[in-house]
């Protein structure tokens, strides 16, 4: 029987997935990626929450100050374990822009950090 079509007599290839759990996932720069962004996002959201309770028209009552002040020094310390871990994460493999965002949460939390103890110190001796 002879062939009236230009068709291939093979198949077409079939694609290849890569496997999610072969890497960190599918998001761009994997774990140590979204470590090193939210190391960076608590450091900002802690400024600011803390920038609110502080200028906030309405005046919060010392247990209210002391929960917003625990609140932000658990962030900025959950903002420079990330950064760290996305850092040592990232030695193997050096993901695109992982560095950048973990290095500026690690300075982002070491400058709220100084200020933190800085207005703590400040207040213990009535300043």
């Amino acid at each position: 029987m002879k062939r009236t079509s230009n068709l291939p007599d093979d198949p077409p290839p079939l694609v290849e997935r890569r496997r999610a759990s072969s890497s960190f996932g599918s998001v761009a720069g994997g774990f140590p990626g979204v470590a090193a962004k939210l190391s960076l996002c608590a450091g900002l959201f802690s400024f600011l929450l803390g920038h609110h309770a502080a200028t906030a028209k309405v005046r919060l009552s010392a247990g209210a100050v002391q929960g917003v002040f625990l609140t932000c020094i658990l962030l900025i310390v959950a903002g420079l374990a990330l950064a760290i871990w996305a850092l040592i994460s990232n030695r193997e493999r050096k993901r695109p822009g992982v560095t950048g965002f973990a290095v500026a949460g690690l300075l982002v939390s070491g400058v709220l950090i100084a200020l933190h103890t800085y207005y703590f110190i400040s207040a213990r001796l009535g300043r």
